[in-house]
C-alpha cells in the first residue's frame, strides 16, 4: 500500500528569492576566483544581477530556488487539498521568521496531525517498519543527500511588469505554490535505508485548476538503519523504484569508508564509470568555473528555509568520516558542512554561464531540467571548481537516446571538484592535479533551452 502524499504550501516574496540567490554566491565574483576592477561602469555588470536586484529589467527567480520552497512550505488540511481555497493547516507558520527544524516536509504523510506525535524527521514513514514504534528511533540518525534533480515545466514565478521595477514603495505580496511529496522507494540496505521521494510543484488557478510548474526527485540515505527492521517497497509509478546503478555504487563506496577502510574507498571511484580526471576534461573541452567557499556561505544560505544547526555547529558526529579520502579532509571534524543544494546551485550557476557564453547573445538562455549525485561534503572554506562541457563533445554520451523537447535544447555535464590546498591559488588553466581532487558533485546533466528574445509578459 502506498504512503499517502504529503500537501503543502509555501508562500513567499521576491526577497525571498534575493535571499536565496545570494545564499549560493550569485554575483559575489566572477565565478574564476577573480576580482573585476570595481569602477562605476563595471560594479554591476554582471548576469548574475537579475537574480538579486529586483528592479532589473529581466528580474527573476534563480532556477533551482524552488527546491528551497519545501523547507518553507507548511502543511495543508488534506480535507481542503484541492480546493483553490486550501489552506495550511492550523497553527501554520506561513510568513517571514525562522523555521523548526526538521520542516513539514520531512514529516510522516500518514501523520494527519503534522507530525506533533512525534514523527517529524522521520524520513521512513512508519507503515515501512515491520514494528512501527521502530520508526521514532531514526529520527536522530544521520541523513545523507545522495542525489537530486528537478524538472522545470515551465518558467516560475512570472513576476508582473509592476513587480519589476517602478518607484522604491512598489509593494511585494507574497506569491504561493503548492507541493505534492509522495514517497516513491523504500530501499533497505546494510549501510542504511535509501528513501526516494518525487515532488509535484503547482499552482491552483481561479477555478481549482491545477497547473503543473516542477517536478523535483531526491534520494536520502538513512544511515545506521538495521535493514531487518524496514519492509522494501517500490512505487507502481516506476519512479525512483530502484536504486540507479551510481546510487548503488555510492552504497557500497560509503559501506567501506564506514568501516574506515579508505582504500577501497579510492578503489571504488577510479574504477566508477563517469570519473572524471583532468585529462577526459580536457578532451571534452570543458569550461571550468572557481568558487571559494566563504566563511558566512552556510549562515546566509539557512535563511532559505534549512536551519539544520548541523551546517553551523560541529555535530560530532563521525558518519561523515566515510567520505573523507583525500590527506587534506582529514581533519574537518569541527567544520561544518555546507548544504548539498547550496553546493548544487554553485554548481548551476557555472553551467548558466556556460550556456551563456556558448549559445548566449541575443538569445535568452534558461534552464529546464538539472539532475546530480553528492558525492562528498562541502565544507566551510573549501575552494571548488566547476567543469561543464557539452554533451555532444564526450564521445560516453548517447545524445539520441535523450528525449530533448525542443530544437534549441542542449545538453550539458558538470561536476564539481574540492580543490586541494596546494592547487587553490593556481590559475585554472595552469592546474595539473584535478585528477588527485575530490570530486564532491559527480554525473552532473542539465539541459538548457535558448529562445529567441521576446517580451516575458
Amino acid at each position: 500500500m502506498a504512503p499517502p502524499p504529503l500537501l503543502l504550501t509555501a508562500q513567499f516574496t521576491k526577497r525571498d528569492a534575493i535571499l536565496y540567490s545570494l545564499g549560493i554566491g550569485c554575483f559575489s565574483d566572477n565565478g574564476d576566483g577573480s576580482i573585476d576592477d570595481i569602477s562605476s561602469e563595471n560594479a554591476f555588470g554582471d548576469d548574475e544581477l537579475r537574480f538579486v536586484f529586483e528592479r532589473h529589467k529581466d528580474f527573476e527567480s534563480f532556477p533551482t530556488f524552488l527546491l528551497a520552497l519545501s523547507f518553507l512550505a507548511d502543511r495543508r488540511n488534506p480535507d481542503e487539498a484541492g480546493t483553490a481555497a486550501s489552506c495550511p493547516a492550523s497553527g501554520s507558520r506561513i510568513g517571514s521568521g525562522i523555521r523548526p527544524f526538521p520542516p513539514d516536509s520531512m514529516s510522516d504523510p500518514s501523520d494527519r496531525e503534522g507530525g506533533v506525535g512525534g514523527y517529524r524527521g522521520c524520513l521512513i514513514p512508519r507503515m515501512f517498519f515491520r514494528d512501527p514504534s521502530e520508526a521514532l528511533q531514526t529520527k536522530n540518525l544521520p541523513v545523507l543527500h545522495i542525489s537530486q534533480s528537478l524538472t522545470l515545466h515551465r518558467k516560475f514565478p512570472i513576476y508582473p511588469p509592476f513587480l519589476r521595477g517602478g518607484d522604491s514603495t512598489s509593494m511585494d505580496p507574497p506569491m504561493q505554490l503548492h507541493l505534492e511529496i509522495r514517497v516513491t522507494s523504500v530501499q533497505p540496505k546494510r549501510i542504511g535505508t535509501f528513501v526516494s521521494t518525487r515532488t509535484c510543484y503547482f499552482e491552483l488557478n481561479e477555478n481549482g485548476v491545477r497547473c503543473d510548474v516542477a517536478t523535483a526527485e531526491m534520494t536520502a540515505l538513512v544511515l545506521g538503519v538495521d535493514p531487518n527492521l524496514v519492509i522494501p517497497w517500490q512505487s507502481q509509478m516506476n519512479v525512483g523504484a530502484k536504486l540507479d546503478k551510481s546510487e548503488s555504487e555510492q552504497s557500497a563506496a560509503l559501506s567501506k569508508g564506514l568501516n574506515n577502510t579508505r582504500r577501497n574507498i579510492r578503489q571504488h571511484e577510479s574504477s566508477a564509470p563517469m570519473r572524471m580526471d583532468n585529462n577526459r576534461l580536457r578532451r571534452n573541452k570543458s569550461t571550468t568555473w572557481q568558487y571559494r567557499i566563504p566563511r558566512n556561505a552556510a549562515l546566509l544560505y539557512r535563511l532559505s528555509g534549512d536551519y539544520n544547526p548541523i551546517h553551523v555547529e560541529d555535530s560530532g558526529d563521525d558518519s561523515l568520516a566515510g567520505w573523507m579520502s583525500s590527506d587534506d579532509n582529514k581533519n574537518r571534524k569541527n567544520i561544518p558542512v555546507l548544504h548539498g543544494l547550496c553546493t548544487m546551485g554553485y554548481a548551476v550557476r557555472a553551467v548558466l554561464k556556460h550556456a551563456n557564453g556558448k549559445y548566449g547573445g541575443k538569445d535568452n538562455v534558461s534552464l529546464t531540467f538539472v539532475r546530480c549525485n553528492f558525492s562528498k561534503p562541502v565544507f566551510i572554506g573549501d575552494v571548488i571548481r566547476v567543469s561543464v562541457w557539452d554533451a555532444k563533445e564526450d564521445s560516453n554520451t548517447n545524445t539520441n537516446a535523450m528525449n530533448l523537447t525542443s530544437s534549441r535544447d542542449c545538453i550539458l555535464h558538470f561536476c564539481v571538484f574540492r580543490v586541494p590546498k596546494n592547487l587553490s591559488n593556481v590559475p585554472i588553466g595552469n592546474q595539473t592535479g584535478d585528477e588527485k581532487s575530490d570530486i564532491v558533485v559527480d554525473k552532473g546533466l542539465a539541459t538548457v533551452r535558448w529562445e529567441s528574445s521576446v517580451s516575458r509578459l
